[in-house]
């Protein structure tokens, strides 16, 4: 587990903010924090060939869809509705991340 802050581009930082439940008006540096603390927490995501040729990898942090490609964030995709099965938050985790990150909720 890593304490370095992943960068974030502004389209993912517009579309979190926009798109993910209680983060209207979180700020760009509470985001990457966050964002940084689910990639740590989620599932990493088998990649695809042209994934690889790209540099990108994409986790999967409950219904939220992370890809990072060069220590970024890229891109969020957040499937609305019924938690997708399969992936279960780790709760001691969370609040060890969020202590590391200085994360107040």
């Amino acid at each position: 587990m890593s304490d370095t802050i992943l960068s974030l581009t502004k389209k993912a930082y517009d579309y979190y903010i926009d798109n993910v439940k209680n983060n209207k008006n979180t700020s760009y540096e509470v985001a990457r924090k966050k964002l940084t603390r689910n990639v740590q927490m989620a599932e990493k995501l088998d990649q695809t060939f042209y994934q690889k040729l790209l540099g990108s990898q994409i986790y999967r942090y409950g219904n939220l869809y992370l890809t990072v490609k060069r220590g970024a964030i890229v891109k969020i995709l957040n499937i609305k509705g019924k938690t997708i099965p399969g992936w279960k938050k780790d709760n001691n985790l969370y609040e060890e991340l969020n202590k590391s990150f200085s994360i107040h909720n």
